[in-house]
């Protein structure tokens, strides 16, 4: 599952950086590009999107997943407060945060106050993400936000699928795995004990996912990671790291066999505190019986 780097590419955060500087000589030839890459990084937009689910109980026709991902917290500020604002002013059904919550543990608290802050019919549901296993971390020593993140009664899955939600008598489940970066991800155990005629949506953190053979038995999958390229110029490829998955689904949603993948955007930013063409996102998923 892993895959070689070509040492003719760009590492991510090389490729930011290029785009940094280019962002930077725009701003110096009067263009205001720079001006333009700070609003965008707090200009959360809102995606609407509504997908067919085979097997979907009637109970659950039109229940909206709210996804967001990638909120790589360092400390409470605007862009925190914005998303806390946009979350709040509307009734949700289903949270799901599909990973890279802080990029090291002194983001910890940080991150709580935005989790404490969500409230959803169904609850707040989660997957780990690549950065999340920071240092010294792995699968067998999980990083303590792990931890946190259950106390605050936030569902973290782990190649599982959860407990039946039940509306009018009838259930949905969801299913989670570890990260696919690291290749700790398995939808086998996640798919295990599930009823055979469950719809079934899966949460993962990368759209490497998406390379996993047991992928053809998934109908949705929500996924985050690549922040869209976070930086897109014209004509400068964007700062995309070098997994094939990302490379062919950077942002939106796709067909792969039969499965459906959404790739969200995300809200924070990496390596550089700055988005351009590229905003940050809330993905309202809506689900309807095909």
């Amino acid at each position: 599952m892993t895959t070689e780097r070509s040492p003719l590419k760009l590492s991510r955060r090389q490729a930011l950086g290029c785009c940094g500087w280019a962002l930077a000589a725009g701003v110096v030839a009067g263009g205001g590009a720079l001006a333009d890459a700070v609003y965008e990084t707090s200009a959360i937009q809102e995606t609407h999107i509504t997908l067919r689910v085979p097997n979907l109980a009637p109970a659950f026709e039109g229940l909206t997943i709210t996804q967001i991902s990638d909120l790589h917290i360092h400390s409470f500020g605007d862009v925190e407060r914005r998303l806390i604002h946009m979350l709040q002013s509307q009734p949700q059904q289903l949270i799901v945060i599909t990973g890279d919550f802080v990029d090291d543990d002194s983001g910890i608290d940080a991150a709580m106050r935005v989790v404490n802050a969500l409230r959803a019919e169904f609850g707040v549901w989660a997957v780990p993400g690549n950065v999340d296993y920071h240092d010294e971390y792995d699968d067998g020593n999980r990083p303590p936000i792990f931890a946190r993140l259950r106390q605050a009664g936030v569902r973290l899955l782990i190649n599982e699928h959860a407990g039946a939600l039940q509306r009018g008598g009838e259930q949905f489940y969801l299913l989670g795995v570890d990260d696919p970066i690291h290749n700790f991800a398995d939808i086998g155990d996640a798919l295990q004990g599930l009823p055979a005629d469950a719809p079934r949506i899966l949460l993962a953190h990368s759209p490497d996912i998406a390379t996993y053979e047991e992928m053809t038995q998934i109908s949705l999958a929500l996924v985050g990671h690549t922040h869209g390229g976070q930086i897109r110029l014209p004509l400068i490829p964007p700062a995309l790291d070098h997994s094939p998955a990302s490379q062919a689904y950077p942002a939106g949603f796709y067909r792969v066999g039969p499965t459906q993948l959404y790739v969200n955007r995300g809200i924070g930013t990496s390596h550089i505190p700055l988005r351009f063409g590229c905003q940050p996102e809330i993905a309202y998923v809506r689900l309807v019986a095909s």
